[in-house]
């Protein structure tokens, strides 16, 4: 099995958030509510063998050195975006908690 690598600063963006805004590192970040579906999505991207680091404040993984897929939350909205590679978006916009439950069995059954 592959080495799994993770970043520091990530992981204490999914503490405290992104900073940009006056509610991070508080629990009204909305990077916060989401912990537990950006680690899921996390650990798959992990998985693909990507190497993890932060810019622009928020999560990117790279090949290479080259950008391949961010991830970020805004508001309701969380976002895995690839980059060069698909020149695609997932998008997941999830407003109430039954259907961030539903996300949170989708993305398990998915790993």
């Amino acid at each position: 099995m592959k080495e799994i690598n993770t970043n520091n600063q990530v992981d204490k963006y999914l503490i405290d958030g992104c900073m940009r805004c006056k509610y991070g590192g508080t629990p009204q970040c909305k990077v916060v509510n989401w912990v537990v579906e950006l680690e899921l999505l996390k650990q798959i991207v992990l998985e693909s063998g990507l190497i993890e680091e932060l810019k622009w404040g928020v999560p990117v993984y790279t090949l290479k050195g080259k950008n391949v897929v961010t991830m970020m939350h805004l508001k309701n909205l969380q976002t895995l975006d690839s980059l060069k590679v698909f020149y695609s978006t997932i998008r997941i916009k999830y407003s109430s908690s039954k259907e961030k439950s539903n996300l949170v069995e989708s993305l398990n059954l998915a790993m």
